[in-house]
């Protein structure tokens, strides 16, 4: 059963590591969406609304509790600070900014794909 992992480790990829993967589980979200609008979302594609959901729940936590909310210099390398909340949008929207960020800034693709997801939503000037 390892054997055809071995043999083609993207295929057996789990989880989202790279931008690459986040852009590409995206597009899958965005496609299983416009095959059946207001459907589960299945397969690989749960993992980039499983991030996305993910990043935005730790911004949120990180600026509103008082237990975990710092204030951040526009110098620090941390740019969660940059990051803004959308205060309502659909995860296909939000999956739609994450795939046209990537095809706008293909040297992120191959970055650790908080990268990725950051510099998307990186929209409080200056950062």
């Amino acid at each position: 059963m390892a054997l055809p992992a071995l043999l083609n480790p993207a295929h057996a990829r789990t989880r989202v590591e790279t931008g690459r993967d986040l852009q590409q589980f995206c597009q899958l979200a965005i496609d299983q969406e416009l095959a059946a609008p207001g459907a589960r979302i299945t397969g690989k594609a749960r993992y980039c609304r499983q991030y996305v959901s993910g990043f935005f729940a730790s911004l949120h936590a990180m600026q509103t509790n008082e237990g975990t909310r710092k204030v951040h210099p526009n110098t620090e390398a941390d740019r969660f600070q940059c990051a803004l909340v959308p205060h309502t949008a659909t995860y296909e929207q939000l999956e739609r900014q994450v795939v046209r960020f990537g095809e706008w800034h293909p040297e992120l693709l191959d970055e650790p794909a908080i990268r990725l997801i950051q510099r998307a939503f990186d929209s409080i000037d200056p950062c």
